[in-house]
């Protein structure tokens, strides 16, 4: 099955997790949406339209792949396609206390040594002085 490196959130569909670095459940064996870029035609502020690559704007193709958004107007763009495992994927969300964070994180690393995929992502986030959100109900 063939698949290009996406955003984790398809609301931003493929430019936008590619001009801005974009995380992706396929980074840890294809890197990140950026790295995928083969090449861009972009329309400048002046008006000019040019095609950024490895090879041709060299500096332009270099600040499009995180800095995009800033640098012009993408008309077209050439992205690398990988051949991805059908295996399942899975998403979790946990919702717990702040003190319990130093034990989730410890729990965690014992864990992630008995992974034995090197193209494992695992992206954390935090967010505190939620006082809708009691993790005692949602866990129950």
């Amino acid at each position: 099955m063939l698949s290009l490196v996406h955003g984790l959130c398809e609301c931003v569909s493929i430019l936008g997790p590619l001009l801005g670095g974009g995380h992706s459940v396929l980074q840890g064996d294809h890197g990140f949406a950026a790295d995928s870029l083969v090449s861009a035609k972009v329309a400048l502020h002046n008006g000019t339209v040019v095609t950024a690559s490895a090879t041709e704007n060299e500096d332009l193709f270099w600040g499009l792949r995180g800095a995009g958004h800033n640098l012009g107007i993408v008309l077209e763009f050439e992205v690398k396609v990988y051949d991805i495992h059908p295996d399942p994927w899975t998403f979790m969300t946990l919702v717990y206390e702040a003190d319990r964070i130093e034990e989730y994180f410890e729990a965690w690393n014992e864990l992630e040594d008995t992974i034995a995929d090197p193209g494992l992502v695992v992206l954390n986030g935090y967010y505190r002085n939620l006082p809708e959100i009691n993790a005692e109900k949602v866990n129950n």
